[in-house]
């Protein structure tokens, strides 16, 4: 699954739509283009190209890494349904 280009810090809509007509529609598309290619796009300097690639780069890790948490109904389908309230008056301690 290829991760959205808007999700890269520094890459808004309008970006995207210009990265969009030189065939880079993904984070992964941009953490593999180099600066000299990038530069080549309307709007980019080589030290924003850099950062771009850079930034795009980390969302990807960034991604592979967290773990997604599973949602209620699905603790309860499992049988592993964990109760995170708090006490409503918790003992105090001198």
């Amino acid at each position: 699954m290829k991760t959205s280009i808007n999700k890269v810090p520094g890459i808004g809509s309008a970006t995207a739509k210009i990265l969009a007509l030189h065939g880079i529609k993904s984070a992964e598309d941009l953490a593999v283009i180099t600066v000299n290619d990038l530069i080549a796009v309307k709007g980019f300097s080589d030290i924003r190209a850099a950062h771009i690639i850079q930034a795009a780069e980390k969302v990807i890790q960034a991604g592979r890494s967290v773990a997604k948490k599973p949602k209620k109904s699905q603790l309860k389908k499992s049988g592993k349904q964990i109760n995170h309230q708090r006490r409503k008056n918790p003992k105090k301690t001198r």
